[in-house]
């Protein structure tokens, strides 16, 4: 029989430094001109389409598909197939980004001629090798899951989650390809804003909610959910698809609209049955008895288990504060949710938000995905690596403080409406020097994960 495959930390390490040196570095070359009114970089577009592609493949993407690897199947039970294969996926995905990365930022300063045609075909091939290790990623999952146990009833609540994941993926890493085919930069902008909503859609927050609900329980001493989430993730994938039908295909807007507020109400739901909110406002006795019940208390009283480990958590502050990071995540994603409902029933009723939808982007994809890698890692990966706590408690206060200050400087100057500042501008002022700076606070942050992880991983 084969046996399971260990984790490979080569996905980790590569997701860390493509968010340093990629996605975040090029958010930061694109923020700092905004915030302190310099000349933005030359040909912007490219610059703010290869960072998004960045964040979502190299980072959050790369950061996924390795903890997947290990992660699924254990969940199922079942060695991962074809094991070989997981290098392959890094290796593709990561040339790909990086030549065609490249190519693009060349083009612009050539002249039309045999060299600009060759850097252009070095486009199509990166894209080609980022493509091709997507699809074997969605091979070794589909036959992962193939190969489960019949009727596993572990899987059923979360099944529609990870589906539209891997659907996801596919349509997000094709969307993508194509459009190097079809547009120049300029014309490339409103179909990289479609598949970054794909991306954000249809893998992250179900990807994301699917590893939440069973990893929480243990991570976090939540209680055991009693509700099944299996239609929850049925309605809130059709009501994605039928919300991205609309931007390529003409459907009625209230239809369209609805559907986004569908999709934002699913998720606070969703939020409110993991119980997060009142895990951080309750002290842990009363939390332990309003949702485990007295007498559980009381025998983990009589078993010495309440007073060794945490108060409230199964860990002795091996992994630090980690679920500081995991309730300002949904915190953010709660913000998120609240704001988009808000936003769409103004364009529903015919009125303009006071607030556009890139804030509320980054709210989500800086404010919640990021922080819950943030706190997930630190979490999750010492014990992938058979480690018994992370290299440094305090590291993990650090990467909370400097992430949410990132949020909170990338975000607020963009989603406050500039009249509320008419009388007194310096503040406004002072928050797009927040803005210029954010990107910094964030590559900081992932400085100090990178090295927390992998003095972990070395000890």
């Amino acid at each position: 029989m084969p046996k399971h495959q260990p984790f490979q930390k080569s996905y980790i390490y590569t997701a860390l430094w493509l968010a340093i040196l990629g996605g975040f570095s090029l958010g930061a070359h694109i923020a700092m001109p905004m915030g302190f009114g310099w000349n933005l970089p030359p040909f912007y577009q490219i610059w703010v389409q290869t960072h998004g592609h960045m964040q979502l493949l190299g980072w959050t993407g790369l950061f996924i598909m390795g903890v997947s690897l290990y992660f699924m199947p254990r969940f199922v039970k079942v060695p991962l197939p074809y094991q070989f294969l997981t290098k392959w996926i890094l290796i593709l995905i990561t040339t790909g980004l990086i030549i065609k990365t490249g190519a693009l930022f060349t083009i612009p300063y050539l002249a039309a001629g045999t060299t600009a045609s060759f850097f252009t075909y070095l486009v199509y091939a990166g894209g080609g090798m980022e493509w091709a290790g997507t699809l074997l990623y969605l091979f070794l999952i589909g036959t992962l899951f193939k190969r489960k146990p019949r009727n596993y009833v572990g899987l059923q609540s979360v099944q529609p989650f990870f589906a539209i994941m891997a659907a996801g993926f596919f349509f997000y890493s094709t969307l993508h390809l194509i459009q190097y085919f079809m547009f120049d930069a300029t014309s490339r902008m409103p179909w990289s804003s479609l598949t970054i909503d794909i991306f954000i859609m249809l893998v992250l927050f179900p990807v994301a909610f699917a590893f939440s609900v069973r990893t929480f329980p243990l991570f976090i001493q939540i209680p055991p959910f009693r509700v099944s989430f299996y239609w929850f993730g049925v309605i809130y994938g059709t009501s994605a698809v039928i919300y991205l039908t609309g931007a390529v295909n003409h459907i009625p807007p209230a239809v369209e609209i609805t559907a986004k507020i569908v999709i934002s109400g699913i998720i606070l739901i969703l939020i409110y049955h993991l119980k997060l909110f009142p895990k951080m406002v309750l002290s842990p006795r009363r939390f332990m008895i309003r949702y485990y019940g007295e007498k559980y208390l009381n025998d983990r009283i009589d078993s010495g288990a309440f007073t060794k480990a945490r108060p409230g958590y199964y860990d002795f502050g091996q992994y630090g504060r980690f679920e500081l990071l995991i309730f300002s995540a949904y915190i953010w994603l709660a913000i998120y949710a609240v704001l988009e409902i808000f936003r769409n029933v103004f364009h529903l009723t015919g009125s303009s938000a006071l607030f556009g939808h890139d804030p509320v982007r980054h709210i989500f994809l800086l404010g919640f995905i990021t922080l819950l890698i943030f706190g997930m890692a630190q979490r999750m990966l010492p014990g992938f690596m058979k480690k018994k706590g992370l290299w440094s408690q305090k590291l993990v206060i650090w990467t909370f403080i400097l992430g949410n200050l990132a949020v909170l400087g990338r975000v607020l100057p963009i989603l406050l409406p500039q009249p509320w500042f008419a009388g007194i501008p310096e503040i406004h002022q002072w928050l797009m020097y927040g803005f210029g700076i954010s990107g910094l606070f964030a590559i900081a942050a992932l400085a100090l994960l990178l090295v927390n992880l992998w003095k972990t991983f070395r000890g």
